[in-house]
């Protein structure tokens, strides 16, 4: 169900939702009884489902500046019963993104992106919060010519952290790819 709403410099889009899918495919982990060996397996759970609400404004704040602001507030529940009885989990979740568009001169325009992703309920475990910005900057330097530069990850936080656990076992792991990344681009239309 979604509502959509009109202002003079802007507009609101809300969405309430409610998907599940049945046997989702995710990884499981089991250790064996002398605690040795660990093993990750992909398996069909019975169920996920998730609830919420979802809200996107985009507002033009003058006429070269406009933001779009997307939140995501949501309740996720994942069913592994048929994994292992009693073996289920949910949390609340939110995900925010800001994008916001700006034209300094004529053909020169720099974009902000930032977002924010709470934590994220799994079967054994949870993925813990990410979060990132991105900075790029157009210009058209002829009339069939783009230049453009982009720095993602200027905070270099981008980093996935997960929590693991089962009876017989607790784990925590962390994984930092390479995120913080800038790039040139020179674009030639014909």
């Amino acid at each position: 169900m979604s509502y959509l709403k009109y202002f003079k410099k802007g507009v609101l889009t809300s969405t309430l939702y409610y998907p599940k899918t049945n046997g989702i495919i995710r990884r499981y982990k089991t250790v064996s009884d002398s605690s040795v060996n660990s093993y990750i397996t992909f398996v069909n759970l019975n169920s996920s489902k998730s609830y919420g609400l979802e809200f996107i404004i985009k507002q033009d704040i003058t006429k070269w500046w406009n933001t779009t602001l997307s939140a995501y507030l949501f309740q996720t529940v994942i069913n592994a019963n048929n994994i292992k009885a009693e073996l289920q989990n949910e949390n609340a979740c939110y995900l925010f993104i800001l994008i916001s568009n700006t034209r300094i001169i004529k053909n020169l325009d720099i974009q902000f992106a930032a977002n924010f992703n709470g934590p994220t309920a799994r079967a054994q475990g949870l993925v813990k919060q990410i979060s990132s910005m991105d900075l790029g900057v157009k210009k058209e330097i002829f009339k069939n010519a783009i230049l453009s530069f982009k720095f993602s990850d200027i905070t270099d936080t981008h980093k996935m952290q997960i929590t693991a656990n089962d009876n017989n076992f607790y784990q925590e792991m962390s994984r930092k790819r390479v995120s913080r990344i800038a790039t040139i681009n020179f674009i030639l239309n014909r």
